[in-house]
This record gives C-alpha cells, structure tokens and sequence, in this order.
C-alpha cells in the first residue's frame, strides 16, 4: 500500500504593509476621481464646441437662405452662386448647394455627385447630421414667404476634432501630473505617522520578550503621533509601578506565609517544631506505618521537677533550660527522626521505619543519661533528670491520638516508679474508664434513635456587631448522662468510622432545619457544619452532600463547610476537584483551627478557601503569650491579603476581643457574645436580630 504524505500547511502569505496599502488605495481614488472628472469635462467641451460649430453653421445658413431667396427673386442664378461664394470665407464648410426639387440651381465647393443625398441622412424633424468629422445641414431657402428651394451645407470637423484631441491629451497628462505629485506627498505623510507607530510595535515587541517595563518611545511627529508616544509611555509607567507593587506584594505574601507557617509550626524559645508541627508528622508517621506494615514509635519525654526551676530561678533560666535540653536531645537523633516541644517542659519524638525492637528503648536509655549530665544556669550547677514514656504503632495502636494517650500513660508509669526513667506501654497501663466498646455500641443506637442534635453559635463582625454567620456543633442528648459535648465520643466516633454515618445523619438534620426555619421567615445568617477527615475521606462523599441539599429542598447557598487544615492534607483524596464542585453548587468552604498545620498554607492559592478560623488556642493566651498575639495577627495579614473572611474561635474576654481589634480581626465568635444555642433558642435570637443577611439569596 502506498504511503500517504501528509497534507503540508501553506505558508503564511506575507502580509503587505499599511503604508503600501494604504497608498495604494488612494492611487485608485484619486484615479477614479481624476478619470470621472476628465472624462465629464472632456465630454462637456466636446458637446460645446460641437454646438458652437453647429451654431456657426445655422447662422451662416440663415444668412445664405435670405440673401438666396432675394437672390432668386432679382438675380437669377448667377446671382446665387454669388451668394454661395461668400462661404470662402468659412474654412470649415467643405461644401454648399441649393436646389429646387431634384435640380441643383447653385452649388459652393465640390458639391456631391447626382442628386443631393441628405434628406435621407438628416432625420425627419431636424435641420442637421453629425457624423465623426462631418456636419451637415439643411435650411429653407424663402422669399416673402414663399419656398423658394432648400439649401445644403457640409463642414469638416477634422481639423477642430483634432485640436480637441491635443487638448484632451494635454489634460490627461497633467492629470497624471497631479496623481504623482499627490501620490508622493501622501506616502511622505504616511511614512511620517506609519514610521512611529512600527518604533511603538517594535517597543511593545521588546517589552514583551525581555519584560523590561523601563523601555520609553521617543516618538515625535503630528500631535496625535506625539500624543499616542505619550500615553505609551504612560502606559508603561503604570506598568511598571503595578508590576513593581505586584512583586512587592507577592514578597509580602510570601514572607506572611513563611512567618506564619514559622509561628505556627516553631517553638520560639527552643525553636524546635511545636505540638502543631507535631500532631501532623505523627499523623502522617502513623498512616505511613500502617500502610507499609512498619513499625514506628512515639517517645514522650517529661522533664521532672522543672517548676523548680521557673521558681527558684526564674523564667529566663527555665528558657535556657529548656534551650540546653533541646541541645541535647536533638544531639542524639539520627536523620530522619523528629523531635518536637509540645508543652512547657514536654518534649515528643517520632522514631520511623525502627530495625530493631529495642531501637526506642536504647534511644530512651541515652536520653536519661544525657539529661543527667548537670547544666549551668545563671551560674549555678543544676540537676534535671527525664521521665520517658513509649508506645509503637501498629503494635500498640493504629490511630494516631490512641498512641499519644499509651505514650503518656506509660510516662506517667515511668514517674509513678521513680522518675528518672523511661517506661514502655503496655495493656495494663491502659486509661481507666468506659470502654471503647460500649462507646461505639451507644454512638451506634443514639445514631438510631436521633439522640444527636445540633446547636448553634452565632458569629458576629468585631466593627459593628452585627451577627454574619454560625457555626453548627454537635451534641449528644445521652438517656442516661444528659447532653454530651464532642469531647465525650467524637474520638471514639472516628476510630470506628461511625462519624459517617453520624455526620450524614446531622448534615441532614440541619438541612432540614433551615428549610424549616426559611419556611417560617427566620432570618438565618450561613450556617457552617464541620466534616471530619475521615468523612471527608470517605468515598462518595460529595454525592452524599449533594443528594441530601437536594432530597431536603435546603440552599447550597445557605450553608458553610468547615475543615480542618489536616484534612487538607490527606493523602488518596480528590481534593480539589471535590471542593470546587461543591463551591460552584453555591456551598462556602472554610479552614476549621487554622495556624495548627505546618504545610498547608499553600493549599490556600489553589483551593477555593472563603475563609480562615483563627485556632482557639492562639485566642485562649493571645493577652499574655506574645507569640500567639503575632500567630493571630499574621493569620489577618494572610487572610486580608489573600481577600479571605477571618473568624477568630474561642473568644471569653473582653481583653481577647480588644486585642483581636486592634489587630484588624474582622469577626469573631465565643463565650463573651454568645454561647451555643439550642435550635430553638437560636430561632428566637436570629428574630431579634433582623439586620441578618439571608444566605443564598
């Protein structure tokens, strides 16, 4: 089979330039306009002088009938021939005759042969015959009234035809004079306005290639040539002090983010990562462990008797204190190890992918022995002995919160025996109370028996007071110890994946809540509903929000999703896909206990985020802790600068809300406005407050 070439694309034809273009455009109308006005006034004065001869020849004829007729009358022929010389004197006149009937009585010039032939030449009703060089005319010829013959006239147009030609000629040529002559001064105007508007294209051609805002035109020439370089160059002014402001805020934003990210995830007095940083990497450590079927582990370390310190001498040297011990342990890991403060005097390390059983405990060993070593403080020896407390995962545990707790149980072991020691986890150390068992067993049938409810807290704008928003938080109407707050069961919830089936059954709830409500004409601000990781994670989780927003009849408009900033980085996840679908329905998207996370600020650029929620626990000792002041007001700069709305959480003090305006906090909520509300006693404050904005409207 014959190969096939494939269809080459033709080459660009080459475009002709405006000047050319334009020039050759007004040849063509000037040589139309010249050639219409040549050919009417060529043909006006050839009418003219055709009847300005015929005028000539009629009067001549006039006066040779007249004195023809008197002539036949008194002289007879000879006499009329007479008269007919007297037509020497008409160059033009080739020839003349007079006739009576089909006799010629006299004739001028060589008459033509036979009779004369011009009746049948000359039209009925007219006295003349043009043809291309001749003119010929009949006249009467009478006498007191009488007909005395007809007379016959020829003239030669020849000559006058031909100088009517030299004329024409002579017009045309001078008509093409003055297509040059104008054809020349209109490419030199065009080459003067063409010419600066190629040096403007050539300058915008070189700003594009090099990005070089500082490059200027100089054009000059006709004012609006010079007006056009003008605004060009102001053009480029403003872009360039735009793109120098827009660089100067992205510096700004990326120094925000990299400050807030440092805040966030550093301790400032040891500058090791802090428990945010921590509980993270110990999520991620955890997953990883499970998925690969390694085992890590988790070393809690616990200084003993560090108030001592802070009371004997003083803040400063316990800062130094814990600088020295930080020294010491970070001295002792390997690469890949992580080592976090995660308390006053409590330190955490993540241990990954151990080879050995005992690897945590040798390193728990080397960690007494290194604390033991006296430090010097403020001059003084001081002694300070550790107790450590160990537990592994998948061993121990698979979930990540569980391994904390068995990591400070067996701690609190190694203090109970002695302190100065380290402790691994074991079963007996397990924390006394309900057993996660029955938990889930209760979880399972208060899910059954709608024991769940939601209640509300409002959030309100700092500037005005005004109420923009609530967040919806769960409880639990237990039969037998009343309402639970989360803190009760949400962590067994989560480990036994029945937070899915709980968050559907609430999500749905509160849907139908505010269609209710809206029914009812209360006026209802957005209200958020937090999801869980592990909800989040969990497959079909969009169609689930979707069907119930649609099986209920509730605006997408009037709801809010929160998430935490480790749901944002989970792995497995269609993320952003998921969130901008939900956002295009009309849903809000929130960042729940922002500042916690350590790498996810830059989700912020790509995810459609509406707002941020400042973590309580930056709001908790934001009056006396100046690091968590400069957390929260790098958290405004970040969300102001990225046109994000801020929440601050937590807020009990008059002190909280003063210092969170005064750094620019635009709303907040807590304790000092209002605490969360029944859905009753929620409808009874959003009917006293009518200024509120209806969601999704």
């Amino acid at each position: 089979m014959a190969s096939v070439e494939p269809l080459k694309p033709n080459p660009p034809r080459k475009q002709p330039s405006l000047s050319r273009r334009l020039g050759g455009i007004f040849i063509l109308a000037v040589a139309l306009a010249i050639g219409v006005a040549w050919v009417a006034a060529v043909g006006y004065l050839f009418v003219n002088q055709r009847d300005a001869t015929l005028d000539a020849l009629r009067t001549d004829a006039g006066m040779l009938s007249t004195n023809a007729g008197a002539a036949f009358r008194f002289g007879g022929r000879t006499a009329v021939e007479e008269t007919l010389g007297s037509l020497s004197r008409n160059p033009a006149v080739r020839w003349a005759f007079i006739t009576r009937g089909d006799v010629v009585l006299a004739s001028f010039g060589p008459a033509p042969n036979g009779a004369p032939t011009w009746d049948a030449q000359i039209s009925p009703g007219s006295d003349h015959d043009f043809q291309v060089s001749l003119l010929g005319l009949r006249q009467k010829v009478e006498f007191d009234g009488r007909t005395q013959g007809w007379l016959y006239m020829e003239a030669d147009l020849g000559p006058s035809n031909l100088r009517f030609l030299l004329m024409a000629l002579l017009t045309f040529s001078f008509a093409l004079l003055i297509v040059a002559l104008a054809l020349r001064v209109f490419q030199g105007r065009l080459r003067s306005i063409v010419t600066p508007i190629l040096a403007l294209t050539d300058l915008a051609r070189k700003v594009t290639s090099s990005g070089d805002m500082s490059l200027r035109t100089d054009v000059t020439g006709y004012r609006e040539v010079s007006r056009l370089g003008e605004d060009f160059n102001r053009m480029l002014v403003a872009l360039e002090r735009r793109s120098v402001s827009v660089q100067q805020e992205l510096e700004d934003r990326r120094r925000i983010e990299s400050h807030v990210e440092h805040l966030a995830s550093y301790d400032h007095v040891t500058h090791l990562p802090n428990r945010h940083y921590f509980r993270n990497r110990l999520d991620l450590a955890v997953d990883k462990a499970n998925r690969a079927s390694e085992q890590m582990a988790l070393l809690l370390i616990d200084l003993d008797n560090f108030k001592s310190v802070n009371v004997d001498l003083g803040h400063y040297a316990g800062d130094k204190l814990l600088e020295e011990v930080a020294r010491r342990l970070s001295a002792l890991l390997q690469s890949g190890d992580v080592i976090c403060r995660i308390g006053g005097d409590e330190f955490a390390i993540i241990l990954e992918n151990l080879d050995i059983r005992g690897q945590a405990g040798q390193l728990a060993g080397r960690i007494i022995t290194a604390l033991q070593a006296p430090f010097m403080l403020e001059g003084n020896k001081t002694q300070v002995t550790a107790s450590v407390g160990i537990a592994c995962a998948p061993r121990d545990t698979t979930d990540s919160l569980t391994l904390v707790r068995f990591a400070d149980a067996a701690m609190y072991r190694a203090k109970e025996l002695g302190k100065n020691r380290w402790e691994q986890f074991s079963a007996e150390m397990r924390p006394k109370g309900r057993r996660p068992l029955e938990i889930k067993s209760q979880i399972r049938l208060g899910i059954q028996q709608a024991q769940f409810v939601l209640h509300f807290q409002p959030q309100f704008e700092l500037a005005t007071g005004r109420v923009i928003g609530a967040e919806s938080l769960m409880r639990w109407q237990h039969p037998e110890r009343g309402l639970l707050s989360p803190s009760h069961f949400i962590e067994v919830a989560e480990e036994s994946g029945l937070i899915v089936p709980l968050g559907d059954l609430l999500l749905n709830q509160l849907c139908r809540q505010i269609k209710e409500w809206r029914a009812e004409g209360v006026p209802l601000p957005r209200i958020s509903f937090n999801v869980s990781g592990r909800q989040f994670a969990q497959s079909g989780f969009m169609d689930r929000v979707l069907e119930i927003l649609k099986d209920t009849g509730c605006p997408a408009g009037a709801l809010e999703i929160e998430l935490t900033e480790s749901t944002l980085l989970m792995p497995g996840t269609d993320l952003v896909r998921t969130l901008e679908t939900l956002n295009s329905r009309g849903l809000a998207i929130a960042v729940d206990d922002f500042g916690t996370g350590f790498s996810s600020i830059t989700y912020l650029k790509h995810l459609p985020i509406d707002k941020l929620k400042v973590d309580k626990r930056f709001v908790d000792d934001i009056a006396e802790n100046p690091n968590d002041l400069a957390i929260a007001r790098a958290i405004v700069a970040l969300g102001k600068s990225l046109q994000l709305d801020v929440v601050a959480e937590g807020v009990e003090t008059l002190e909280q809300g003063k210092l969170l305006r005064e750094i620019g906090c635009p709303s907040m909520q807590g304790y000092l406005m209002s605490r969360p509300l029944p859905a009753a006693k929620f409808a009874e404050f959003c009917n006293a407050h009518p200024e509120l904005r209806q969601a999704g409207t």
